[in-house]
């Protein structure tokens, strides 16, 4: 299935209005590398100058509306349509709005390199992996403003280089959850729970050999959480990985090594990019999805593909 969506975005870096067109990419269905989803939809996204470099999303459905966070604080807030089986069948027009620090200037990638997005009260809860912190960011009108540093995030010693807090789920309750890129020499990541005032220490993830967690989205009613991977090799190009476990192996006192179930990987032939953005829903059918995009790195060679994946009957949890 082949089909051109078209649309317009404002896009703030480049100071005006430019197209945004949405070409998808063929579905690969019955792929086995798919393992227990089914792919619904696949889309590659461009734009004017300024688009691209998404690491972070939130879908919200009763609004229609798809907020993006690019790693150069920047959002831009598309329209989007969804079928019945959860399926994107159409992108429109947006805004685009750069992301205003403490003294309301404008954040760059040398201010720290947004990476994750997750809803939070009164606004959205940023990471930035350069300083590791956690910030809360509310709109003001045509911009969004840092109000607060939600949490210092820096104590980790799976930190590095480009290796920050790239995953990060709101849990309810003023709690959130973050997953590190870097790992300790074992090849674990990082775990760390903000319970609302103290940032704690919660365990390891186990991220597949050669991969990276990009993005985590909890499912609170359902006790799971779910997060995308990635990895790249010149040999293999790009691959991500889909897992789940439960959320209260994350949080709980006594987390240890979490060690998460593959729900699907995909490779180059499936279309796959630098995938970091996720996000989990339900359709107006019923069904469970998962909904990632990718962060081309303001690299022409590389691509902001979008894509879905319906939960099977087979899948855990």
């Amino acid at each position: 299935m082949i089909a051109t969506l078209t649309g317009l975005a404002l896009i703030a870096a480049a100071g005006g209005p430019a197209r945004v067109s949405a070409e998808a990419l063929p579905l690969a269905e019955g792929s086995p590398r798919l393992g227990c989803l089914a792919m619904t939809s696949a889309h590659s996204l461009s734009g004017g100058e300024g688009f691209g470099g998404y690491s972070g999303m939130v879908l919200d459905q009763e609004g229609g509306e798809l907020l993006l966070l690019a790693d150069n604080g920047n959002l831009i807030r598309l329209s989007i349509t969804l079928g019945e089986d959860g399926a994107v069948t159409n992108v429109a027009g947006g805004t685009a709005f750069a992301i205003h620090d403490e003294q309301d200037r404008p954040l760059k990638k040398r201010n720290g390199d947004t990476e994750a997005l997750t809803p939070w009260p009164g606004g959205y809860l940023i990471t930035r992996e350069a300083l590791d912190d956690a910030l809360l960011i509310k709109e003001n009108g045509d911009h969004f403003a840092i109000t607060e540093t939600v949490a210092d995030l820096s104590g980790s010693d799976a930190l590095r280089r480009n290796g920050g807090y790239e995953a990060a789920s709101a849990l309810g309750e003023g709690r959130a959850l973050f997953i590190s890129e870097g790992t300790f020499p074992t090849g674990e990541a990082a775990i760390t729970l903000f319970d609302g005032e103290n940032v704690i220490d919660r365990g390891r993830y186990q991220p597949a050999e050669d991969f990276a967690v990009t993005d985590i989205v909890a499912d609170t009613k359902g006790d799971r959480l779910f997060a995308v991977e990635r990895a790249f090799s010149p040999s293999l190009g790009p691959r991500t990985r889909l897992t789940v476990a439960p959320l209260s192996a994350a949080v709980d006192d006594d987390a240890a090594t979490l060690i998460p179930v593959e729900l699907g990987r995909l490779t180059l032939e499936d279309g796959t990019d630098n995938m970091e953005g996720l996000a989990f829903y339900q359709s107006s059918d019923g069904g469970e999805n998962l909904m990632i995009i990718s962060d081309d790195n303001f690299n022409p060679i590389q691509r902001t593909v979008l894509m879905t994946f319906r939960l099977g009957d087979t899948c855990p949890l």
